[in-house]
């Protein structure tokens, strides 16, 4: 929780959320430089200035090439009120030779913290900004996201707006989402777009239904997931569904297993076969091995493919090594499929805070660790929050820190209820991202997962349970990924190669 913290207050400052406080005073600690750098010397840095309570007031992304020489890409800079909140920030992009204002967005709260209206504008080359769209946003008593107004120009001159899009979600009397509905504004009318509508037992979610408009344009149920727990609350089945030609058909299964403490040992995912009834085929299986603390000393990924029915087969395995404060200091990966590169070896620097300053990435060659590049290197936080993870071929990440303390926000009445911070964490990989961009929540439950670019325009939602995937192919630069349940809220920023 203490990284989720410190994205939050530092490195994550475009989305205006906040740390908690202490009557005392608040120590931070952020990286201020990140640096990444191939075994051909390429590679890039990230540069952050941070005022003295931790807000990044500049955000900067620089690549350089072989021979050192550097080329800046983009920067962001963002100003604060007094509860350490993001009034404005502005995006830059690097134009011949100097930095181009691109973007800018400027945010209000009410006295409890809540985000109440953003105004998203673009630059428009001339050191002046045109209106993009404008979100407004309600609230219940108890501080719970319910209505969601977007607005986009109508006429930039008389400040005149027309209707975008809304959503609205509905809440239990136990404070959990039980129906979110999305709607968009066509020719002077309403048109239900997207809805998911939820079902809990004994405190945990047990279905979700999703419904959308067709192509053709009938709303109807597209999808559906059920969830199975054990008597410890712990989610042992996840069963995807789809409605096709008025029925719902098997589409993915997934089962979860564990120990007697409560630790997870294996997950093996199923995929329906279409062409036998009533088969699932076995996909993909993992078997983990933990130490006494839950730690994990050995992952073996097994696949159905190219095996007798009914057998696996052992693709893959990784050993993790870790320090006497239980933090990770290396591990092992070893494929067997050359063409996936074979022995690789990962091993992490730490300070004092247990906090990777260095990874570095090996590869098996005649008996010898040798440097090479990898893709899935990451350096991390000592809870395991991502601080870099590349992926682009890269054999080192290193981190350095800048620390200090600020004073508590002022002790008002009205602001406690956002004072506390979410009680959940995030994990989003690859950071930056190409193709794909993951998130998995710690937590079981519904989660929704919006992706924004620096403008404040959401180009990307997904409704689900702990994970989700984006295809993030056709957008490039830095966007911003707000992740909310049931009115906590975790953010972060993303950067798309």
């Amino acid at each position: 929780m203490n990284a989720i913290k410190k994205l939050m207050g530092g490195m994550l400052f475009a989305c205006g959320l906040f740390v908690s406080v202490n009557a005392q005073e608040i120590p931070w600690c952020f990286p201020d430089t990140v640096t990444k750098v191939a075994t051909s010397g390429r590679g890039g840095i990230y540069l952050y200035t941070f005022d003295d309570r931790g807000n990044a007031l500049v955000t900067e992304y620089i690549e350089h090439d072989a021979t050192g020489t550097q080329i800046p890409q983009q920067k962001i800079t963002a100003v604060y009120n007094r509860f350490d909140l993001v009034d404005t920030t502005v995006s830059y992009q690097w134009r011949s030779g100097g930095y181009m204002a691109a973007a800018r967005k400027i945010a209000r709260y009410d006295n409890r913290g809540n985000l109440i209206y953003l105004l998203n504008e673009n630059g428009d080359g001339n050191d002046g900004w045109t209106p993009a769209n404008r979100y407004t946003y309600t609230y219940n008593e108890k501080n719970l996201k319910t209505d969601v107004l977007i607005e986009k120009p109508l006429d930039v001159e008389f400040d005149q707006w027309t209707p975008s899009e809304k959503a609205r979600y509905v809440y239990d009397g136990k404070d959990r989402e039980l129906s979110y509905e999305h709607s968009v504004y066509v020719e002077s009318a309403w048109y239900h777009y997207r809805s998911t509508f939820n079902k809990y037992e004994n405190d945990n979610l047990v279905q979700e239904i999703g419904m959308g408009l067709s192509q053709e344009g009938v709303f109807d149920s597209t999808y559906k997931l059920s969830y199975a727990y054990n008597a410890a609350g712990k989610q042992v089945e996840w069963l995807y569904e789809v409605f096709v030609d008025g029925a719902w058909e098997n589409s993915d299964l997934r089962r979860f297993f564990y120990d007697a403490d409560g630790y997870d040992t294996m997950v093996i995912s199923y995929q329906w076969n279409l062409y036998s009834t009533g088969i699932w085929d076995s996909t993909v299986k993992e078997v983990y091995k933990n130490r006494p603390d839950g730690q994990r000393i050995r992952v073996d990924h097994y696949t159905a493919e190219g095996a007798d029915p009914g057998e696996w087969f052992l693709a893959a395995y990784m050993e993790f090594e870790y320090n006497e404060a239980g933090r990770r200091t290396a591990y092992n990966y070893s494929s067997y499929n050359q063409d996936n590169g074979g022995d690789f070896r990962y091993e992490f620097e730490l300070n004092e805070n247990n906090d990777d300053v260095r990874a570095t990435c090996f590869v098996k060659k005649g008996g010898d660790w040798v440097p090479t590049d990898r893709i899935n290197l990451e350096a991390e936080y000592h809870d395991g929050t991502s601080i870099l993870y590349a992926n682009e071929p890269m054999h080192e990440i290193r981190v350095h820190y800048k620390s200090g303390t600020k004073s508590p926000i002022p002790d008002d009445v009205a602001n406690q209820a956002w004072q506390a911070a979410p009680d959940f964490s995030v994990r989003v990989y690859p950071n930056p991202a190409r193709e794909i961009l993951s998130v998995e929540a710690d937590e079981n439950g519904y989660f929704d997962m919006e992706l924004y670019d620096l403008s404040g325009r959401m180009i990307e939602s997904r409704r689900a349970v702990q994970c989700a995937e984006f295809n993030v192919s056709h957008y490039h630069g830095v966007y911003l990924l707000r992740v909310e349940k049931n009115g906590s809220a975790v953010s972060r920023k993303v950067v798309i190669l």
